[in-house]
């Protein structure tokens, strides 16, 4: 499955402002996108999950656990992630165009034509949802 990880970066901004700001919702969401980028995904799931429980109203931690639940090729718990992270901020274009790729991989075309149709008109000239 194609994944969007462009925001990578995130873990690292999110350990710089856990420092700054002492807040524990960035550390634990920088070290589970660290977790996540070095193939660890049950360690992913645990930091992220501990951001989640401590900001559950913000959709960073929900999106990223999405793509850790995807590595693990456990799909209905990605889903139920990128909807939470959609509903929390409906102009998420990573999480758009990844619950995108999960329709359009489970054949639910309808479904991920509208996510695409809506991360193109966020980002029209991103070159992402055109391929």
């Amino acid at each position: 499955m194609r994944i969007l990880k462009s925001g990578i970066c995130f873990a690292y901004i999110s350990l710089l402002l856990s420092c700054i700001m002492g807040c524990q919702y960035y550390q634990d969401t920088g070290m589970g996108c660290r977790w996540l980028n070095s193939g660890e995904y049950d360690k992913a799931i645990y930091y992220l999950t501990r951001a989640i429980s401590e900001e559950p109203n913000r959709c960073e931690a929900y999106y990223w656990r999405s793509i850790a639940y995807i590595e693990k090729d456990d799909g209905e718990k990605a889903l139920s992630d990128l909807n939470k992270a959609i509903e929390l901020n409906p102009s998420y274009y990573e999480a758009l165009c990844s619950r995108g790729n999960f329709y359009q991989e489970r054949g639910e075309f309808k479904l991920a034509l509208g996510d695409f149709n809506k991360a193109t008109s966020l980002k029209p000239h991103y070159y992402y949802t055109y391929l």
